[in-house]
């Protein structure tokens, strides 16, 4: 009877976990669209803004794009920053093929951070040293039909520039969304409460059911 409880409870266990695990997933998958590339002429943060859907996410990865997947020649500074400019996460994409490849991209772990519901974000990287994205065909209105869903759905939004050396805020809007998609990240369903309360029901009994166990067969 116990082993068969726990088997169950175990199975329930896996469905849960495996339910939200599956929708990790970069914001922009595949390759985007129609595109050109070109530089590595240019020495600013090329990015664009995101908007959470109606539940809240957790942001684990930053990445920048990989023309050929052969490794980048230089490395390349990623941010995250809210819709006013403050900087959230920030790391940098090594040169070479030491980032794992994900896609068209890069990826480095940053420590999580939640992203809220229904809130809009902005994401951006240092372009330089290596080929960039341009032309990328996006919408004047937004990137969602190039997003993932993550289960609840990301909302796009317009290509963003920074002007200057180094990692910068991408402030001002670009023609056209004529770049933007040179940065990534990736995102996580977070648990809802409900799912939570469901794996500490399953844990409590099970630890009920094996103390009464071993009570009996003293």
């Amino acid at each position: 009877m116990m082993s068969k409880f726990c088997s169950a409870a175990v199975t329930v266990l896996c469905v849960v976990f495996s339910f939200h695990n599956c929708y990790a997933d970069l914001i922009v998958t595949g390759p985007p669209g129609d595109f050109t590339t070109a530089g590595p002429t240019t020495n600013n943060t090329y990015g664009y803004t995101f908007r959470v859907g109606a539940s809240d996410v957790s942001l684990t990865q930053l990445g920048y794009f990989d023309d050929f997947g052969d490794g980048l020649a230089a490395s390349h500074e990623v941010g995250l920053w809210t819709a006013g400019g403050d900087l959230l996460r920030s790391s940098t994409v090594p040169s070479g093929a030491v980032s794992p490849l994900e896609e068209f991209y890069r990826m480095v772990d940053v420590n999580p951070i939640t992203l809220s519901a229904n809130e809009t974000y902005v994401i951006g990287a240092q372009v330089f040293g290596d080929r960039y994205l341009q032309n990328s065909t996006v919408p004047i209105n937004g990137i969602s039909s190039l997003v993932s869903s993550i289960g609840n759905g990301i909302g796009g939004g317009l290509g963003r520039i920074g002007l200057g050396a180094g990692l910068n805020f991408p402030s001002g809007t670009s023609a056209s969304n004529r770049y933007g998609l040179n940065a990534n990240a990736t995102i996580t369903a977070i648990p809802e409460p409900s799912s939570l309360f469901l794996l500490a029901s399953v844990g409590a009994i099970v630890g009920v059911r094996r103390f009464r166990g071993a009570k009996c067969n003293r």
